[in-house]
């Protein structure tokens, strides 16, 4: 039995770990990128314009990392692909007549629905739908220490969650 996927132990801490199990203090944690990294070679057109939205704004949040960009890009392919599939369907419809007088399923119907179901499980694990954020209390790192600043004056020593002093 699969059972639920397994929380990112900084998920757990920010949710502040209900179900109460021990936190996996060896798991790695990858590298944020210092700036919003551009767009791989290999995307183009609709998959390239939904990178340049969507990166920012994962890079701002703090949840795009350097390890996550390959799972960002093919977000942005399957977003392309779906979009040619809708567009196919708008044109020719749902349903085909062949040659013979029968009816069929438009195969770009199944293309749409299937990524469709990769686009929702991509999205989740960036916690770009409203169900998935829902469940991930985030603030960037540098949002954070400007409010404690901002609280607690210039001087202030902030302590991160494991005992680490800032500032």
């Amino acid at each position: 039995m699969r059972g639920r996927k397994p929380l990112p132990t900084a998920v757990k801490e920010l949710n502040g770990n209900p179900g109460h199990r021990a936190l996996n203090k060896s798991e790695p944690q990858p590298g944020r990128p210092s700036r919003v990294p551009p767009p791989p070679k290999h995307l183009t057109g609709e998959a390239k314009k939904k990178w340049q939205k969507l990166s920012g704004q994962l890079h701002r949040i703090g949840v795009l990392t350097e390890v996550d960009q390959d799972a960002l890009a093919r977000y942005c392919v399957t977003y392309q692909r779906w979009l040619r599939a809708e567009k196919a369907l708008a044109k020719d419809g749902d349903v085909l007549k062949t040659t013979k007088g029968n009816y069929v399923q438009n195969p770009w119907l199944a293309i749409s629905n299937r990524s469709l179901v990769l686009l929702n499980s991509l999205a989740a694990e960036f916690g770009i739908t409203p169900s998935s954020r829902s469940r991930v209390k985030a603030n960037p790192p540098e949002e954070e220490e400007k409010l404690e600043k901002e609280l607690f004056g210039p001087k202030a020593k902030v302590i991160k969650p494991g005992g680490q002093s800032v500032g």
